[in-house]
C-alpha cells in the first residue's frame, strides 16, 4: 500500500464526493466505493464484438470503396485493418483513436449511436482506490496514512 499516495488523497478529498469522513472505517468505505468511470483500451476481440453488432464491421468495410472522399476511405481502411489485427488495441481516450472514431461518424460510416456504444464498451466503473492504483484500502491503511 502506498501510504503517501493514500495520505495525499485523504487530505485532498474525493473528486466527486469531497472530503473523506473523519472516521477511518467510513473513509475506507468512501475510497473503495465504486463510483468513478474510466476509459480502458479495447482489445481487437472487444472491437470485433462491437463491430459484429448492427453491421458495423460491414459499414466500415463498405466505406473503403464507398466513402465520400479519400480521407473517409482511408479511415475505413485503417479501421478495417485494426479489426483484422490481433496485436493492437483501440483506446477511445487517446486523441488519435478518438479522431478516428469521430471521423467515421462525420463521414457517415457509423452513426453517433455506434460511437456511443463503443465508448460504453470501453468504460469501466471503478473505485477511487483502484483509479489511484491503491488496490483495496482497509481501515488500518487509513489509520496509518492519517498518522
Amino acid at each position: 500500500m502506498d501510504l503517501a499516495a493514500l495520505a495525499a488523497e485523504l487530505a485532498v478529498g474525493h473528486p466527486e464526493t469531497g472530503s473523506y469522513d473523519g472516521d477511518d472505517a467510513a473513509a475506507a468505505d468512501q475510497i473503495n466505493a465504486v463510483n468513478r468511470t474510466q476509459l480502458r483500451s479495447l482489445t481487437m476481440a472487444d472491437l470485433r464484438e462491437w463491430a459484429a453488432q448492427n453491421a458495423r464491421g460491414l459499414k466500415v468495410f463498405r466505406g473503403i470503396t464507398g466513402g465520400v472522399n479519400d480521407d473517409v476511405k482511408n479511415l475505413c481502411y485503417v479501421a478495417d485493418r485494426m479489426l483484422g489485427s490481433d496485436t493492437t488495441t483501440l483506446n477511445p481516450g487517446d486523441p488519435l483513436h478518438a479522431s478516428l472514431i469521430q471521423g467515421l461518424v462525420a463521414g457517415g460510416v457509423i452513426d453517433s449511436d455506434d460511437a456511443m456504444a463503443l465508448a460504453a464498451q470501453a468504460t469501466d466503473t471503478v473505485s477511487r482506490a483502484d483509479e489511484l492504483g491503491l488496490g483495496r484500502v482497509r481501515v488500518g491503511h487509513v489509520s496509518e496514512a492519517r498518522g
